[in-house]
C-alpha cells in the first residue's frame, strides 16, 4: 500500500508530527468521492434555495397526491 507522508501541527503547542500516513486513492475512488461531493453540494444549494423561497421541506399529502385512497 502506497501512502503519502503528511505532517500535522498542534494548535496549542509548537509540536509537529511527521509520517501521518494517508492512503492514496485509486482513480475510481477519487471519481466516486468527487461525485458524492457534487451531489452533496447540489443538495445544499437546493435546500438554501428552498429556504430563500420560503418553501416547505415537508410534502403535503394533498399536494403530493390528488387521488383519494
Amino acid at each position: 500500500m502506497e501512502v503519502q507522508s503528511k505532517a500535522i501541527k498542534s494548535i496549542k503547542a509548537d509540536t509537529l508530527v511527521f509520517n501521518y500516513s494517508i492512503r492514496k486513492r485509486s482513480p475510481e475512488e477519487t471519481r466516486r468521492l468527487q461525485q458524492m461531493i457534487n451531489f452533496r453540494r447540489n443538495e445544499l444549494r437546493e435546500k438554501i434555495w428552498k429556504i430563500e423561497q420560503k418553501m416547505n421541506e415537508v410534502l403535503d399529502e394533498v399536494d403530493f397526491s390528488r387521488i383519494k385512497e
